[in-house]
């Protein structure tokens, strides 16, 4: 049997041994010293609580000082180290397409410019008030909330085919957009996918009494009494579609499952999706896409959430239409 303390000795050579072998790997190694990587470095650094022992709590070592000193904007739920990027990022662009357009410039670097001023120009903006709004509402059918809605005519595609080409309110039921196929990256694909909500899914489905629901549905209610409805018809109609919008959100997968892109990628050709799905999307899709592109008849269309379509589908039959032509109208509005 070997003794012990034979063990022990061989283990510190061997340990012994091997520091060397890293002390010459580090000093072989390129440490970058670029003034960002400094700055990286030096913000981790700032980050950490090393009064904190790394083996009882790593977290706690690692982001220690952010967690104590990080604050929430009031225009957020939440901040990390991602938001902050984010917001540098924000700040960037912002001063890069605030100068004024170069002649040199490619024209959709001179059209986003051109765009951004036009949006930032609040005083013409005020100038103007809810006008063109109202204008493309009316348009498009009218809104329940400002008593202009002709609900005999009313019909939700010809609605959303017009807000779409307005680009307004436009996914307030679900969204529909072209990207690059995953599968094949050389072609683009139509795809239809759940809506994007007034308010976050994980907030609506916490019900009309939540603090954020409320506040919400408060803010429903000034855009509405903003474009000129009666305080008293708004708080009824939008009462109305607040209920409706957490029915779409109880019906709307969680983010936390829409991470496995083979679930999502649902392949449906246009017949098939109209036989399922319902509504007439031959007619829907020719009339949001532009003029040269032809929809055709056995087009390729990539449907990301099935289930809640489906469920879309049984929500509307068991709802009047004037509750989708009120949430359709609060979402455009806002």
């Amino acid at each position: 049997m070997i003794p012990p303390g034979y063990i022990f000795v061989a283990l510190l050579g061997f340990l012994s041994c091997k520091e060397k072998e890293i002390k010459h790997h580090l000093k072989n190694q390129r440490i970058c010293k670029t003034h960002a990587c400094k700055e990286a470095a030096k913000q981790i650094i700032s980050y950490m609580d090393t009064t904190v022992k790394p083996c009882d709590d790593f977290y706690r070592f690692a982001c220690g000082r952010f967690v104590d000193t990080a604050e929430i904007h009031s225009d957020k739920v939440d901040n990390s180290t991602v938001t902050q990027v984010d917001l540098m990022v924000e700040e960037q662009l912002k001063s890069v397409i605030s100068e004024p357009p170069r002649p040199n410039e490619i024209a959709p670097f001179r059209s986003l410019k051109r765009l951004f001023s036009l949006c930032m120009d609040e005083e013409k903006i005020d100038a103007r008030g809810v006008g063109p709004a109202l204008t493309k509402l009316k348009a498009a059918g009218g809104w329940p909330v400002l008593g202009n809605w002709g609900n005999k005519k009313w019909n939700f595609l010809d609605t959303y085919i017009r807000l779409r080409n307005s680009m307004m309110g436009h996914t307030s039921l679900f969204q529909i957009d072209v990207e690059v196929d995953i599968k094949n990256n050389s072609r683009r694909i139509i795809m239809v996918d759940q809506p994007s909500l007034g308010l976050a899914q994980e907030l609506l489905v916490k019900g009309p009494n939540d603090t954020m629901v409320k506040a919400y549905f408060n803010f429903m209610v000034d855009i509405a009494v903003l474009f000129g409805a009666n305080k008293k018809t708004a708080l009824k109609e939008l009462r109305s579609s607040l209920h409706f919008e957490i029915e779409l959100a109880k019906v709307m997968t969680v983010k936390e499952e829409r991470r496995d892109y083979t679930r999502m990628y649902n392949f449906f050709i246009l017949p098939k999706l109209t036989a399922e799905l319902g509504w007439d999307w031959d007619k829907l899709l020719r009339g949001i896409m532009p003029k040269p592109i032809s929809i055709r008849r056995d087009e390729v269309i990539i449907v990301v959430e099935v289930q809640y379509m489906r469920k879309l589908k049984q929500l509307l039959r068991s709802n009047s239409i004037r509750q989708p032509c009120t949430e359709t109208g609060i979402l455009c509005a806002e």
